[in-house]
């Protein structure tokens, strides 16, 4: 069942567990076989992949080449789910964790632009409107941009997460 996928995925992250992870991307791959447009399956199976990548050691740049495939991967499933989400219940996490995949792999422009989409859906979402100013912030430390601009709208979405912290626990 997809309980037990998820269970078994989230569990091996916690727990560095390699195998549980295995198997529930395992069980996940076989819904998404057994339906090709399900959301959810795409949406879990990326999140399977993420953990996967994850809990390998990061070893300066070597994690990247490691774990290319897998992220990316995980980035097109995770576009996958919200392109064929129809009912709305899982575009918002899934372009959140895209912008979430995109800012681990320093892809900065898309992260903001994968925290965008998923504010012009769900202007509460307090993940993707702090991911959004951690971006802009980054982006004034390395001297990108119109420094005053970016503070001014990474405050912006900083208050407003501020009003939604029941988001940032979801």
């Amino acid at each position: 069942t997809s309980l037990k996928a998820s269970t078994l995925i989230d569990a091996g992250s916690a727990t560095g567990n390699r195998k549980a992870i295995e198997e529930g991307i395992a069980l996940f791959e076989s819904f998404r076989e057994t339906d090709p447009e399900d959301a959810g399956s795409h949406y879990n199976l990326g999140n399977g992949l993420v953990a996967l990548a994850d809990l390998q050691p990061y070893q300066g740049f070597d994690w990247y080449l490691t774990t290319a495939e897998a992220r990316r991967k995980a980035r097109w499933l995770f576009q996958h789910a919200a392109s064929r989400d129809t009912e709305g219940r899982i575009l918002s996490r899934a372009l959140t964790n895209l912008g979430n995949a995109f800012s681990k792999a320093h892809r900065w422009v898309e992260a903001y632009d994968a925290y965008s989409r998923v504010l012009e859906h769900d202007g509460k979402n307090g993940v993707a409107l702090t991911g959004a100013a951690k971006i802009l912030l980054r982006c004034i430390e390395r001297g990108i941009g119109n420094a005053k601009t970016l503070r001014c709208v990474a405050a912006r979405h900083l208050s407003a997460a501020r009003q939604h912290p029941e988001t940032i626990k979801e």
